[in-house]
């Protein structure tokens, strides 16, 4: 069997069985972003547990090749706001959504094969004037 590295950490990955076998489910099944793949493989290989491997942040860093700031984030995380923020991505609420004048609105639902409204043909380009 390996050993364990377990060093003083502030952070300590601690899974349960059933934590476990969800973070393998998502990256089995592949259909999340690769941040949140990372995120996953990070805590099943910090997890300290029985059934975890306890690696150490150097380690795991070199093993899925991301940055220790990235491990450090990943589990003050998963001890500060629990395990079902972890497999979330966060959004910024200060950035600025996009808005649609009325013109590009007309534009896109041109595009769509809405009605195009006028001055736009069908295909959604504007009509080339000739002099």
């Amino acid at each position: 069997m390996t050993r364990k590295e377990v060093a003083v950490k502030k952070y300590v990955v601690r899974l349960r069985a059933d934590e476990r076998a969800q973070l393998n489910d998502m990256i089995h099944r592949g259909k999340r972003s690769a941040q949140l793949l990372t995120r996953a493989r990070i805590l099943l290989k910090a997890d300290v547990s029985e059934a975890g491997e306890g690696w150490s942040d150097s380690r795991i860093a070199a093993a899925l090749d991301t940055s220790i700031a990235n491990i450090l984030r990943t589990r003050r995380q998963l001890v500060e706001e629990g395990f079902e923020a972890v497999p979330t991505r966060k959004y910024n609420p200060n950035s600025k959504g996009c808005t649609l004048s009325s013109n590009d609105s007309g534009y896109w639902f041109g595009l769509f094969g809405q009605m195009a409204p006028r001055g736009i043909s069908a295909s959604g380009r504007q009509p080339t004037q000739s002099s």
